[in-house]
This record gives C-alpha cells, sequence and structure tokens, in this order.
C-alpha cells in the first residue's frame, strides 16, 4: 500500500515536471517582454523630461528676450 502511494506521488510529480518546466519556459519568454516594456518606459519618460526641459529653456528665453526688448524701449524718449 505504501509503495503504491510512493510510485503514484512519484507519477504525479513525473507529470507535473513538465508543466513546471513549460511555467518557466513561459515566464523566460514573459521576462524580455517585461523588460523591453520596462525599458520603453524610461525612454518615453526621458523624452518627456527632454521636452520639459526644452520648453522651460524656450519660455526663460523668451522672458530673457522680452525683458530686454522693454529695456531697450524704456529709455527711449516719448
Amino acid at each position: 500500500m505504501v509503495q503504491s502511494a510512493v510510485l503514484v506521488r512519484q507519477g504525479f510529480h513525473a507529470l507535473a515536471q513538465p508543466v513546471v518546466l513549460v511555467r518557466q519556459g513561459f515566464h523566460a519568454l514573459v521576462l524580455p517582454v517585461v523588460l523591453v516594456r520596462q525599458g520603453f518606459h524610461a525612454l518615453a519618460q526621458l523624452v518627456v523630461q527632454v521636452r520639459q526641459g526644452f520648453y522651460a529653456l524656450t519660455a526663460r528665453s523668451h522672458s530673457l528676450a522680452e525683458s530686454l526688448c522693454l529695456g531697450d524701449h524704456a529709455g527711449e524718449p516719448h
């Protein structure tokens, strides 16, 4: 009786082993997809930060240009 229980358990483990291997293989396939996705998100975030920096720089240069123009016209006689 104990012998048959051991054999049944070994048979179950033998059946479960391919399922475990398939699952590990699936995780091995999914991992690169996750890493690519994370890399894409990091790249997109970098693009957003560069764009925000460009907008801030553009706004600052417009502000500087306006103050220079106002400074030039401030001393002119009317």
